[in-house]
């Protein structure tokens, strides 16, 4: 992630960090992301808890009688 502060004086400020995000797959076939990165902007006086990004998943394993995708 990197978050830019456009200051008074006219530079930028810069702030970095790394999301990961880790899939466990119990079984034998794992899921499959449809966009691996993302871009996304967002207001610095957003609320807390504003959704950022959605991302979609295919999972060839998934039966919906007992599976669950969270």
């Amino acid at each position: 992630m990197l978050a830019l502060d456009r200051a008074k004086e006219g530079r930028v400020n810069t702030g970095t960090a790394a999301l990961f995000v880790k899939v466990e797959d119990v079984e034998d076939q794992p899921p499959e992301f449809v966009k691996v990165a993302s871009v996304a902007r967002i207001e610095e006086n957003s609320p807390i808890g504003t959704s950022l990004l959605q991302g979609e998943v295919f999972w060839r394993a998934f039966v919906p009688t007992n599976s669950t995708i969270l």
